[in-house]
């Protein structure tokens, strides 16, 4: 996975602004880290969010690094942190927690991890 997450919003607005293919930044927020873009599309316009995670994952990295598996945890533990764009998308597609717990176990999202991999 790209150090850069892309999330495409299905999003429907005026046309008349946005020329075809023409990609047009509308908002930066985050010290810039999130970009909001649209894109004209014929009959619509394409909202695109761009997040870059390399800050969070850093700090994944570190937590992961640091988490001690020896410690006594009570019966909440923190195990990921992914940035807010997933967990929309997560919302939206209506993830069961069997799903969440997929997600999370898979080595190819092992960088959202913070507590050191272990199964949830």
């Amino acid at each position: 996975m790209d150090d850069i997450l892309n999330n495409r919003i299905k999003d429907v607005l005026p046309v008349s602004a946005y020329a075809e293919g023409v990609k047009t930044l509308l908002s930066t927020a985050d010290a810039g880290r999130v970009q909001t873009w649209a894109i004209g599309r014929g009959t619509h316009v394409e909202i695109l969010e761009i997040v870059d995670t390399r800050t969070l994952l850093e700090a994944n990295k570190h937590e992961a690094n640091t988490f001690s598996q020896h410690a006594k945890r009570g019966a909440m533990s923190k195990v990921a942190s992914v940035p807010t764009a997933l967990r929309m998308k997560m919302i939206s597609e209506q993830w069961s927690e069997t799903d969440l717990k997929r997600w999370l176990n898979d080595p190819d999202n092992a960088r959202f991890r913070t507590d050191g991999g272990w199964k949830v």
